[in-house]
């Protein structure tokens, strides 16, 4: 049997003796023309070859989830849904990971490596077109496991960190500008952007102990710094507005446990009520199972859900997506996958 799509050059052959009624062919692409022939041979007379016949693959699924998986050992992004239907969307040679929507879902940014730097680029929706964002300065942190960016509401520009500096750009490199510098002991190690009017900024920042985490509301220019959580024995994580800017997700280590690793035993999701003096609530504490870390939180598009990754706290064992209402009731979504977006 041979098969060929209306880009390529030649037909392949995809199967040879074939006796049977059926065939599977995996690893097709999505919204393309494909063209294929069968040639049967009797091993007596001449091979008889077939009418050319056609078919075209399903329009690339439009999944609202976003998240990161190994394959071979190399992060790969995947998009997916609700009922937990994936599709691969990188095959790259090199690490990609921390994929973000912009708020229009046409456009996927991530963090990958050019050398030995990080730099974040940007792809279609269904993983084409890679373009490098950031040209000059690339993306660091003290906490470089954790750290991460934010689109700005409109999808117009992207605010990331460069250790002790915050900057924002262009999805297309330009417009490159200096948010706020704070002092070289410190580093930035996550960043959001609020959809609300105010077009305010959550920062976490860290400073060389793994451990030193504290939250920050600042506005666009850098100026009207507010701390709204303070560090405290344990690791803080994430950082994340909510759809209408008045609460920020993040996590905590409750054990309070620090060692030289940055080791966690406990960590959970807690929302911060902005309106209510920072008042906090653990979303974590009814139905996490013991021994198991939550990380790397983010809301549903409508608020009503958080979408996470859970692992066990040994450091080293597989990773899980879950999705938890604001009761802390938890769903599995897709397993040996994470750092999620949902939008």
């Amino acid at each position: 049997m041979l098969l060929y799509s209306d880009n390529s050059a030649q037909f392949e052959t995809i199967g040879s003796n074939i006796t049977s009624k059926s065939f599977q062919l995996d690893g097709l692409k999505h919204e393309t023309l494909y063209f294929w022939q069968i040639i049967v041979k009797d091993g007596i007379n001449d091979p008889v070859n077939g009418p050319i016949w056609q078919f075209k693959t399903k329009s690339f699924p439009e999944y609202r989830i976003l998240f990161s998986r190994k394959v071979n050992n190399i992060f790969q992004i995947f998009s997916g849904d609700t009922d937990g239907n994936e599709v691969q969307l990188t095959y790259s040679t090199t690490p990609v990971w921390r994929p973000r929507y912009n708020p229009q879902r046409t456009k996927i940014a991530f963090i990958s490596l050019d050398g030995i730097e990080k730099h974040i680029y940007t792809m279609n929706s269904n993983g084409t077109n890679i373009q490098k964002v950031t040209e000059t300065i690339p993306i660091e942190s003290f906490d470089e496991k954790y750290m991460s960016y934010s689109w700005s509401p409109n999808g117009s520009q992207l605010v990331y960190m460069n250790y002790n500096q915050l900057y924002k750009i262009s999805p297309d490199g330009s417009g490159l500008e200096l948010i706020k510098e704070i002092s070289p002991n410190l580093s930035y190690a996550y960043v959001d952007w609020t959809n609300d009017p105010t077009s305010r900024l959550v920062v976490r920042t860290s400073a060389g102990n793994q451990y030193d985490g504290d939250l920050y509301l600042m506005n666009l220019d850098g100026s009207g710094e507010e701390q709204i959580f303070a560090n405290i024995a344990g690791r803080t994580g994430a950082g994340v507005f909510s759809i209408d800017g008045n609460k920020v997700l993040f996590t905590h280590d409750a054990s309070g446990f620090e060692n030289q690793e940055g080791k966690q035993l406990d960590t959970r999701v807690n929302i911060l009520d902005l309106n209510n003096n920072n008042y906090y609530v653990d979303l974590s504490v009814d139905d996490k199972p013991a021994g198991t870390n939550d990380l790397d939180p983010r809301y549903s598009p409508d608020g009503a859900y958080i979408i996470f990754t859970n692992t066990n706290n040994d450091g080293i064992s597989q990773k899980n997506i879950l999705i938890m209402d604001l009761d802390g009731d938890r769903t599995l979504l897709f397993e040996n996958a994470e750092m999620a977006d949902w939008r």
